[in-house]
């Protein structure tokens, strides 16, 4: 909190979730990442083998990562402050690249929860109808 920027809207939200609330590390989140800048108002970048774990997920700890298999190949995020260029838009049209939402920390979390709900399945599979209960958490 120390470090945080004393004015400004996102410092002011920062700052209430860390009076508020006990923040942890949960999840680390690593890919590779090539990023392009046209100007100040275009980033384009593509992100490639993202993976994440859940424990040691300290910086400066190692740890062996999980890949995100629900991730596409190549994530191709484009950022703009306004509208997309006529050159842009012809480009990836011509190459049948189109608007998605993907996230990574959510898919990282679906699939968290997906992993869960199968080991609960297996571990309870042979007990008597109406004997099992589960609560699934966030992490």
């Amino acid at each position: 909190p120390d470090d945080l920027p004393r004015d400004g809207q996102i410092a002011g939200e920062l700052r209430q979730v860390l009076e508020t609330y006990i923040v942890e590390p949960k999840v680390f989140i690593a890919y590779h990442r090539m990023a392009f800048a046209a100007d100040n108002d275009l980033r384009i970048t593509l992100d490639t083998r993202i993976r994440s774990r859940m424990k040691n997920v300290n910086l400066v700890l190692d740890g062996t990562e999980t890949p995100l298999v629900s991730a596409p190949e190549v994530l191709l995020e484009v950022k703009l402050a306004g509208p997309y260029p006529c050159w842009l838009s012809s480009i990836l049209t011509s190459l049948h690249v189109y608007p998605d939402s993907f996230s990574k920390y959510g898919s990282i979390y679906i699939s968290y929860v997906k992993n869960l709900y199968r080991n609960y399945v297996l571990e309870n599979e042979s007990a008597p109808a109406g004997e099992a209960s589960v609560c699934l958490r966030p992490f």
